[in-house]
Parts: structure tokens; C-alpha cells; sequence
């Protein structure tokens, strides 16, 4: 089954974008900063200064009760045979360093797609997909088939208090045969250039000069 882009505007009510601001302040706020694991509360938190950003996954069941049933139902909606089977909450920040996200296809896994929501963003940092870009606002989800379509975001300037903050909601499908990357290659190649070109653009603007070729290889091995 294939899936297109998909824009989720207003995704939560009033009160549950409130109380979900809360959560993850409270995460990320939490003693558990660093690259430990935590077994008691199922989640790690870490830093990734390459990517300018720090990040936590955890199993679904760690969200408010209210929120897990309104991602659940979201996705059941699209595809009821599916389960939400975990989420990841990633801040990209100038503080972290130079946030980054180039050409790349998800692991293959059992992840039919994901909601990617935004919660709050201080600077504007549309999400591509094979070429077609994708503007993001608070409170709104994008549906992506991130294992099958090439996704990234542009290089812009973050300034150091400038952040994206955005939360992946996974859904699988158990029965599924993991995703396979026929064609991975081909498609990066393809759009690469796209992103090469925004990337010399941001270093002339910035000065910044991103390592092209090692960003490449990382992403054809799956390392972002």
C-alpha cells in the first residue's frame, strides 16, 4: 500500500498540545540526559552535535493517556490494521550546533510511515520530499513513508537560540516483510543535487562550510 504527503493541521485540541508541551519539557528536563538508558522508564535521551540536535525514542505508552489514544486513532483512521509502535522527539537547535538533515530514506523496517508533527519552531524549516517541499507549522503533522520516499530539510542559519522542535509518529505494520532499498541509491542521486546546491548557498551566506561528500556517504549507509 502506498501512501501520499498528507498535511494534519490542528492535530491536537487546545488542552492536549498544552499538556504535550508539558511532557516533553519534563523529558527533556529530566536527570536522564546523556547517552544512559534508563530500563525503568524506557527511554534514552541524547546528543547529536553533527546533526545540531538532541533526541529521545521511547514506546508509545509513555505519552499522556489523552495523547496516546488521539495518535492511535489518527492512525488507525488511515490504515486499521496498523499499530502505533514507537515515537521519537527531536530538537534541532543552534545551541546543539549546526542542524542538519540531508537526502536520506529511514531504515527498512516493518514502519509503513510516520506522522511527522511539529510542536513548536521558532525559525521556518520546510521538510522536502522528492523534491516537493513541505511547509510546517505548530500543531500540524505530515504524513511520510519514510523507509520509501528520499526526505531531508535545506540548510538554513540557526541562530543559537533558534529551534525545531518535531516528534515522529511510527506506525507498523506487524505482518509486513521489512522494507527493502531497491532504488535508494538512484533516488538520492537524483535529488542530491538539489540539496548540494542549497548547501553552497548556506556556506557563502554563513561562512559554514558543510562537509558535502561525508553527509553523502552517511546518508547512503543510513547514518541519518
Amino acid at each position: 500500500m502506498s501512501y501520499d504527503p498528507k498535511y494534519f493541521h490542528n492535530f491536537f485540541e487546545e488542552n492536549e498540545f498544552k499538556e504535550l508541551l508539558k511532557f516533553t519539557e519534563k523529558i527533556f528536563n529530566s536527570s536522564k540526559f546523556g547517552s544512559e538508558q534508563n530500563l525503568k522508564y524506557r527511554y534514552v535521551i541524547k546528543l547529536d552535535k553533527t546533526a545540531g540536535k538532541r533526541y529521545c525514542q521511547m514506546l508509545p505508552e509513555m505519552l499522556p493517556e489523552s495523547i496516546f489514544k488521539k495518535i492511535t486513532e489518527y492512525g488507525k483512521n488511515i490504515n486499521s490494521n496498523l499499530s502505533f509502535s514507537h515515537e521519537n522527539i527531536t530538537t534541532y537547535s543552534g545551541e546543539y550546533g549546526t542542524p542538519g538533515l540531508p537526502p536520506h530514506f529511514d531504515r527498512p523496517s516493518k514502519v509503513e510511515f510516520l506522522l511527522d508533527y511539529q510542536l513548536k519552531s521558532t525559525i521556518d524549516w520546510p521538510l522536502m520530499i522528492e523534491g516537493v517541499e513541505y511547509k510546517m507549522q505548530n500543531n500540524t503533522a505530515l504524513l511520510l513513508e519514510n523507509s520509501k520516499k528520499v526526505h531531508w530539510r535545506n540548510p538554513i542559519k540557526f541562530e543559537k537560540n533558534d529551534n525545531v522542535t518535531v516528534m515522529f509518529f511510527s506506525f507498523e505494520n506487524p505482518f509486513a516483510e521489512l522494507s527493502n532499498q531497491e532504488g535508494h541509491t538512484e533516488a538520492i542521486k537524483k535529488y542530491y543535487p538539489m540539496y548540494a546546491k542549497k548547501m553552497e548557498e548556506f556556506g557563502q551566506e554563513t561562512g559554514i562550510l558543510l562537509k558535502a561528500m561525508e553527509m553523502y556517504e552517511a546518508s547512503e549507509k543510513g547514518l541519518y
